[in-house]
């Protein structure tokens, strides 16, 4: 599949997260669908006549810069009769096609990757290893089916059924127990082992794919949340299986440290160098595989939740069909509740379950996905060019702003979120800035305090404290103390040093009671036949489920947040520096304006917001009529130098590039 007498490219890995329907899968098929067949590859048939060599017997990749160069041309020569509105547009579209030509000039970088007979790609799932993990489980003698859950019976039955119809093709090949290749894929192994190893892993990636498309078809309706159940037990517990033992630190990265393993023995054996991961629900598995690669990119991809419904929906979908049309709606509103991390109530959850707002948070590029499949290919490609050649292009007027805004989010002192804003003017510049906090005039962040400060600098938080309604700082202090240790449990770690949110302590102080009351006169109603709490225990009972409620139902009040918000500080900076109004200004924040700032975003005459992070249940739009709103798309605060900035001047590289010493990848 390659030449051995030419170098071998550098070792990439995208990682691909989203929602369910966003396109992760689309996406990683565009690279990536057959084992590196190059009739396979969408990448060829998207930049050019894939039939076409070169004089190498390489794909001509050059063909789609040829025809994107034409397009340039066509621009420059437009005719001068044109409206005001015309030319605008026609501007708009030759900075485009410009940009897009300045980026393609990096395909000559992607050529070492494909090769006459296939390509270096490989796509590799997270679904595909966690079913590879319940097969190893289930390989041992001693576990039997009546052990396991009845929810997870189902699928270890088709696990036994698929592996004993192909006991006779493992053993030709020597395959007694799974349990081995793995082993294998844990050690270090001889040069000569790895031809062996990688036909064997052939073998058992295409009987975990039959695994799932058996499951699949025969209980669709358990298939996304038994996957993911084990998915969570294995980031747990270290047995898919098994969700009842406590959580261990060591597991969260079991299925990111095989990804690593198979990456690095698949690079080792030049079966593959640019590797596509789909399927990271987890930010920490992101996280782990970013500390271990270099060249390893986080891409998100997203769209609104109106069209990923469409696409599971979609006629064309086995899940409607299997279904019906109203069971499948509640199939994926269920599975995208869990992708959100909702059901993460305690914070070792966000160890072993899914949380992709976290990964969305945490990528080097973001991906709007609400178009067509051309367009997320087209798209892919420009940032394709940027992992293959860093300042092949620049940076759009949105990155430039966005990035900016995260700078600004560095600066807070917030303990929950740190959120920067930008206001830009009519003009393209920078009119007002902000983050989080709350800012100067002797106030003190809720970062830069600690429960002990109390104590020791009482007459500093006498304020404070009353207002948490105690009369003395050493009540307040034994109060926060034993908050602090229903959440950190049996650890022996002082939590004196810790600092704490006071809008949370004080949603609790006042909410609770509230709540309480209102549990206490709704049993009260009920008769007293009918009633099972006993009266001795009705005010623990009603006390507890009063705090379960304020926390689980997130019900935390705004109005007690000491700090301002990022889009505040903006707003209010250019009000107190003055000279420039911000009628028709844009708005880049990291974060989805709440209810409270999108009514001032408004006021003051913003006509567009930029934001990154959804925020829940906003409704900006409703608070914001006539102003446009868009999720932020394109290269993200982590990567920005990375990406954007060139190892040479373009002079030189022209240069360089004409005399071949530019270094491929």
């Amino acid at each position: 599949m390659h030449d051995p007498k030419e170098s071998f490219p550098q070792l990439r890995i995208i990682g691909l997260t989203g929602p369910i329907g966003s396109g992760c899968s689309t996406l990683s098929h565009f690279f990536d669908k057959h084992g590196g067949h190059r009739e396979n590859s969408k990448i060829l048939e998207f930049l050019g006549n894939s039939e076409v060599l070169d004089d190498s017997n390489q794909p001509k990749l050059g063909l789609a810069w040829d025809v994107i160069n034409q397009g340039v041309y066509n621009h420059f020569k437009k005719k001068e009769e044109q409206s005001d509105d015309e030319k605008s547009s026609d501007r708009t579209k030759l900075k485009d096609a410009l940009e897009q030509r300045e980026a393609y000039r990096a395909l000559e970088f992607l050529q070492p990757y494909f090769g006459v007979k296939g390509h270096l790609f490989r796509t590799l799932s997270m679904s595909d290893l966690i079913v590879f993990h319940a097969i190893l489980t289930l390989e041992k003698k001693d576990y039997r089916l009546d052990k396991i859950a009845g929810n997870y019976r189902k699928l270890a039955g088709i696990i036994r059924t698929n592996v004993e119809k192909r006991e006779k093709i493992l053993d030709k090949i020597g395959i007694s127990k799974f349990s081995t290749l793995y082993d294998d894929l844990q050690r270090d192994m001889c040069p000569d082992e790895y031809d062996r190893f990688v036909m064997k892993f052939g073998i058992l990636h295409g009987l975990a794919s039959r695994i799932k498309q058996d499951f699949r078809e025969k209980h669709t309706k358990g298939y996304i949340k038994i996957l993911q159940d084990l998915g969570n037990n294995l980031r747990k517990t270290g047995n898919p299986f098994d969700s009842s033992s406590r959580v261990e630190i060591k597991n969260s990265a079991l299925l990111a440290r095989d990804i690593t393993q198979i990456c690095r023995l698949f690079y080792k054996t030049k079966i593959a160098a640019f590797f596509i991961i789909d399927c990271i629900r987890n930010p920490y598995e992101a996280i782990y595989l970013r500390n271990e690669f270099a060249n390893f990119t986080l891409i998100s991809l997203y769209a609104g939740v109106g069209k990923r419904k469409e696409r599971f929906l979609s006629p064309n979908n086995s899940w409607v069909e299997r279904l019906g049309e109203d069971v499948a709606p509640e199939l994926f509103k269920a599975a995208d509740t869990r992708d959100s991390g909702d059901e993460i109530k305690r914070p070792e959850g966000s160890l072993y379950m899914q949380k992709v707002p976290e990964c969305v948070k945490i990528s080097d590029i973001a991906i709007n996905n609400e178009s067509t499949k051309d367009d997320l290919y087209k798209k892919i490609i420009r940032y394709l060019c940027l992992i293959l050649s860093p300042g092949c292009t620049k940076p759009g007027t949105d990155e430039v702003f966005m990035n900016m805004a995260y700078t600004m989010a560095m600066k807070s002192n917030c303990v929950c979120r740190q959120v920067g804003a930008i206001v830009v003017g009519k003009q393209g510049f920078v009119i007002g800035a902000g983050w989080n906090d709350v800012g100067s005039h002797n106030k003190i962040s809720c970062g830069h305090r600690v429960i002990e400060d109390l104590h020791q600098c009482e007459e500093q938080f006498t304020p404070l404290i009353k207002a948490l309604g105690f009369d003395n700082a050493n009540k307040c202090r034994k109060y926060l103390l034993g908050r602090m240790k229903t959440q950190v449990g049996d650890s022996t770690i002082s939590t004196e040093q810790f600092s704490f949110c006071f809008k949370d302590i004080m949603t609790m102080i006042t909410s609770v009671p509230k709540m309480q009351r209102a549990l206490e006169s709704f049993i009260s109603e009920i008769p007293k036949e009918k009633q099972i709490i006993p009266e001795s225990h009705m005010k623990p009972f009603t006390e507890y489920m009063a705090k379960e409620l304020v926390n689980r139902g997130n019900l935390h009040q705004l109005e007690f947040c000491l700090a301002l918000h990022a889009e505040e500080n903006a707003i209010l900076q250019s009000s107190r520096i003055g000279g420039v109004g911000l009628e028709g200004a844009t708005l880049y924040s990291t974060a989805q304006p709440c209810t409270l700032c999108a009514k001032k975003t408004h006021q003051v005459g913003i006509k567009k917001v930029v934001y990154t992070e959804p925020y829940p249940k906003a409704h900006s739009d409703l608070y914001m009529p006539g102003v446009t709103i868009s999720q932020f798309e394109g290269v993200k605060p982590r990567s920005y130098i990375r990406l954007f900035m060139p190892h040479h001047d373009q002079k030189e590289w022209q240069i360089l590039q004409a005399k071949k010493l530019v270094p491929k990848a």
